[in-house]
């Protein structure tokens, strides 16, 4: 009997063991910390994969002199308890008139002053319409812009507030049209999420110029103050690459990129490739090489990954082929399936 439970927990042993050195391995083949693919890591690229990551929350903070601080902090301390107590739009904008006109704002600087007041309370949840009409109603007939119709912008489409979403939006966007200026950046922005949100892919692809205005192309490279603006996009053009293909609209799409000069940015055309390998359209992936190959755009891991994925062939070709374009990307993390498929 003890023979037997010995002999047993002997083969567990040996399995967990097996299973330990499998991971060493893989760790080893495919992680950066790989002895082959060693290489001192860039700070800037930690940063831009942080700020990447986290596009659909971060905003700018706008700035207020240090005597209007207190009066924010004490008007977001007075709307808590009306907000949890379940308060009307009058005693909301009440409160907003009472500390607007306390602090002597006007002008831009009230813009700030409520822009402010909101991006605190919808991170504590709290911008909910009532608010958010009280916001909007203490301009009287301006037309808010920059970072306060950014804050009212986000807090209806948080709410699903689409009515009062396109009726806000088409007002600033008459507004800086008027005046010959670009849309803020924030607003196209979460101009183009609405469109995606709604599968509007025509009035996405219109969205497209407004957000190509904004990053100012250096030949093939962008500013690094852009390139932030760059990654977010990123973000929002894998959703517009999959209802492209599910729609069958991708050379539309390629099309629009390369009107506004987008497709000079291998990281915008990097969800292109990915979905046109997941589609297993080998067409659309090689027009999109020849493009990335004419104007010389050195492509993205994942990208490479799925140009390498897409193409059929035996497992020896795969080894191969991974050796030869591959071996200095790290595969598990740029595209999860390549490193798959290289492991088995």
């Amino acid at each position: 009997m003890l023979q037997t439970v010995y002999q047993v927990l002997l083969d567990i042993k040996l399995e967990i063991g097996a299973f330990l050195l499998a991971v060493t391995i893989q760790y080893l083949l495919f992680s950066d910390h790989s002895p082959r693919n060693f290489r001192p890591e860039s700070k800037l690229g930690k940063t831009h994969d942080a700020a990447g990551a986290e596009w659909t929350t971060k905003t700018t903070s706008t700035t207020l002199p240090t005597q209007w601080t207190k009066a924010c902090t004490e008007l977001i301390a007075a709307l808590r308890p009306l907000l949890r107590a379940g308060a009307q739009q009058e005693a909301l904008e009440a409160e907003m008139q009472k500390a607007l006109s306390t602090s002597a704002l006007t002008g831009a600087e009230r813009e700030d002053f409520l822009a402010r007041a909101l991006e605190s309370l919808s991170k504590a949840g709290m911008a909910d319409a009532k608010t958010l009409a009280a916001a909007r109603t203490c301009l009287g007939e301006t037309v808010p812009g920059g970072h306060l119709a950014i804050q009212l912008l986000r807090g209806f489409m948080a709410i699903r507030a689409r009515g009062q979403f396109d009726s806000l939006l088409t007002e600033v966007e008459s507004k800086y049209s008027a005046s010959g200026t670009l849309l803020p950046y924030g607003v196209a922005f979460l101009a183009l999420q609405s469109s995606l949100g709604a599968n509007d892919f025509d009035a996405a692809l219109a969205r497209l110029p407004d957000l190509a205005a904004w990053l100012k192309l250096q030949g093939n490279q962008l500013r690094p103050r852009d390139q932030q603006k760059l990654l977010r996009l990123r973000e929002i053009m894998k959703p517009l690459a999959r209802l492209s293909f599910r729609q069958g609209s991708a050379p539309a799409l390629l099309e629009a990129l390369t009107r506004c000069g987008l497709c000079r940015s291998p990281v915008v055309l990097e969800p292109l490739f990915v979905s046109a390998a997941q589609h297993a359209d080998i067409a659309f992936l090689s027009k999109l090489e020849s493009l990335a190959n004419d104007r010389k755009l050195e492509l993205t891991p994942a990208a490479r990954c799925a140009c390498f994925m897409a193409k059929p062939c035996s497992d020896e070709e795969l080894l191969e082929s991974y050796e030869t374009s591959l071996a200095d990307v790290d595969v598990l993390t740029a595209h999860t399936a390549a490193g798959y498929a290289v492991a088995e």
